[in-house]
């Protein structure tokens, strides 16, 4: 069995419940669903000693697609793929009750609380509070926020399952796009003023951004009294006041992000993770 790491004793009896987990999954709800089954299995096969070896294939295969299931809240029908335990119950061939109990004995045996990563759905990781905030020198901070290089970090250290956004883009990409944009700039104050101008011609205001982890709108762009950098207007809480742009992260895939990347790469600085636009080809790149 390539898909789950098990002892070769054990294989026979995992093979049997991954079987029937991966039908029900492929047939009622998703292949997210059916990996996550395969990964309970796996961890319940490499206990010592492994409980797989005891019971019926069927009846741990329910027990653990309910497990998994009531921790990604599965019976929610504002959840996409939902079913109730009567559903799962008619799909497995298994009583509700021997349903529910084995359920339990599964989320047991792996310790499957309230946040438990490794068998999380990704749409819920993505909105999970605990997937994001860290104490850091005793400051909650709101990772999706920090610059990529602490991203990748707090991720090598097991802090979070994995990146909240893609790594930045190539600085080759980067360097092309500030170089269209300035393409007949001739000094630092030149280039600032064609970002300005790029940022106003394709970036609709008001837009959404952040300013040291928290919220922020922006509702206009400007220029430094010196000429040496592009500023914004953002407005948070009723207050308006000026930030440099630089301070500021936008969404990683909207065209305001992109342009952002690219200011960045051009004067210097670090580009915060973007990708280009989906369907984004301004007439001018």
């Amino acid at each position: 069995m390539s898909e789950i790491r098990v002892p070769k004793s054990i294989a026979p009896y995992a093979d049997r419940i991954v079987a029937i987990t991966d039908r029900v999954c492929a047939e009622h709800l998703d292949e997210e669903y059916a990996a996550l089954c395969r990964a309970a299995i796996a961890k319940l096969g490499r206990k010592r000693p492994s409980p797989l070896t005891r019971g019926d294939a069927a009846i741990w295969a329910a027990g653990v697609v309910h497990a998994i299931g009531r921790l990604n809240f599965l019976s929610d029908p504002a959840q996409t793929p939902h079913a109730t335990v009567s559903d799962l119950s008619d799909w497995l061939g298994v009583k509700k009750t021997t349903l529910s109990n084995k359920g339990r004995m599964v989320s047991d045996a792996l310790g499957l609380g309230g946040y438990e990563p490794e068998f999380m759905r990704r749409d819920l990781l993505d909105n999970h509070p605990l997937t994001w905030i860290l104490n850091i020198d005793g400051l909650l901070v709101d990772v999706r926020q920090a610059p990529f290089h602490i991203q990748r970090q707090a991720l090598d250290l097991g802090l979070i399952p994995y990146l909240p956004s893609p790594p930045p883009t190539s600085s080759d990409e980067l360097a092309r796009l500030a170089a269209e944009i300035t393409v007949d700039a001739h000094d630092l104050a030149e280039q600032v003023t064609a970002f300005f101008e790029v940022f106003n011609a394709e970036v609709g205001l008001p837009t959404a951004a952040t300013l040291a982890g928290s919220p922020i709108e922006i509702v206009g762009f400007g220029i430094a009294a010196n000429g040496d950098e592009v500023t914004v207007e953002c407005r948070r809480a009723g207050d308006t006041h000026e930030v440099r742009i630089g301070d500021v992260v936008f969404p990683p895939d909207r065209s305001a992000g992109w342009i952002h990347a690219a200011y960045c790469h051009c004067l210097g600085l670090t580009p915060y993770p973007s990708n280009v636009p989906r369907g984004w080809l301004p007439e001018w790149l």
